[in-house]
C-alpha cells in the first residue's frame, strides 16, 4: 500500500510512504503501531527498506472483504482459496486433523486452476459451496498450518467453531484452541500451561532475529533463539525487516516473564515445525 491512516493521538492523518519516511525515527517507531488501511480500516503495518533492495511500504493482512487494497495483495488469492477449503471441511466434518509436517505445506496453493476456481466462486457468491448436515463426512480432513493461518486471517469461522481439531492423539475444540495474540492469557509456568495455537502478525524482530514482537500486543514477545538460524534459512529472511507484517501461527504456551511485565509465547518444544510464517508482500 502506498498510503496508510495513522490513528495516533499526535498524528491523526493519512501518510503516504514518502511522507512517513521523512519523519524522525522516534516518531516512526511510535506511529507504526497505529496504522490502518485507508480503504477498509484494517490493521496495517510499516516495513522499512530492506538490505536486499525491497522498498519501504505499508501493508495489511487484515483487509476486509471487498477492500480494493486487498485484491491487489499477492496473498489474497491463496489466502481466500485456503480459507474456503477449511470452511468447507468444517461444514462437512465434526473433526479436522492438524499436521505439523512442513513437507505437506503449500499443497493446496500449488494447483493454480483449483485456486482460480475457488476464488471465482467466492467472488461470485461471497461464500463457499453450501453443505447440508446430512452430507457430513466421517473421514476428517487434514490441514497444515499454512491453510489454518489463512482461515484465521480471513475470518472467524474457526475461532467460533465447535469442530474438534486433532493434533496427534489429543483432541481440542477449535474455539478453545485458536487464540489471537491480543486475547492471549498467561498461565502459571509452574503449573504446566496448556498448549494453544496462537496467531497474528509480527510488528518487529530484534537485531539478531532471536525475538519476535507481535503487532496485536505490545507487551508480548516470542523467543526463537533456539531455532532462529533454521527459521532464517527456511523462510529466506535477508533482513529482520523482512519479518515485519508477516502473519504467524504457532503451537505453544503463554506465560509471564519473571517480573510479570511481559507475556511470553514460547513455541512448544522449541520445534520450528510447530510454527508457520507467511512473510508479507505488497
Amino acid at each position: 500500500m502506498y498510503e496508510a491512516d495513522c490513528t495516533h493521538s499526535e498524528a491523526k492523518r493519512r501518510f503516504d510512504i514518502l511522507e512517513f519516511l521523512l519523519l524522525p525515527e522516534r516518531n516512526i517507531e511510535r506511529f507504526r503501531y497505529h496504522l490502518k488501511c485507508p480503504s477498509c480500516g484494517g490493521v496495517a503495518f510499516y516495513r522499512k527498506k530492506s538490505s536486499d533492495g525491497k522498498d519501504a511500504c505499508f501493508g495489511s493482512r487484515y483487509h476486509k472483504k471487498g477492500c480494493k487494497a486487498e485484491n491487489s495483495s499477492r496473498h489474497f488469492t491463496i489466502d481466500v482459496a485456503n480459507a474456503i477449503e477449511v470452511d468447507k471441511a468444517i461444514k462437512k466434518s465434526d473433526e479436522l486433523i492438524l499436521s505439523f509436517d512442513s513437507s505437506e505445506a503449500g499443497e493446496s496453493s500449488s494447483n493454480k486452476l483449483k485456486i482460480n476456481k475457488v476464488v471465482s466462486e467466492y467472488a461470485t457468491s461471497g461464500t463457499a459451496t453450501k453443505t447440508s448436515p446430512s452430507s457430513k463426512s466421517t473421514i476428517p480432513s487434514k490441514f497444515t498450518l499454512d491453510r489454518i493461518l489463512s482461515s484465521l486471517i480471513r475470518g472467524n469461522n474457526l475461532t467460533e467453531s465447535n469442530v474438534t481439531i486433532r493434533i496427534g492423539d489429543f483432541p481440542y475444540k477449535a474455539k478453545n484452541l485458536f487464540v489471537n495474540f491480543k486475547d492471549a492469557q498467561p498461565e502459571n509456568l509452574s503449573e504446566s500451561p496448556k498448549p494453544k495455537m496462537f496467531w497474528g502478525t509480527i510488528s518487529s524482530a530484534n537485531e539478531d532475529v532471536s525475538w519476535l514482537n507481535p503487532q496485536e500486543c505490545k507487551n508480548m514477545g516470542i523467543p526463537i533463539s533456539k531455532f532462529s538460524s533454521k527459521l532464517i534459512e527456511k523462510y529466506s529472511i535477508n533482513d529482520r525487516w523482512d519479518l515485519h507484517g508477516a502473519a504467524i501461527i504457532l503451537f505453544g504456551k503463554c506465560y509471564w516473564n519473571r517480573d510479570k511485565t511481559r507475556k511470553i509465547i514460547e513455541v512448544w518444544d522449541n520445534d520450528i515445525n510447530k510454527l508457520y510464517l507467511s512473510v508479507a508482500t505488497t
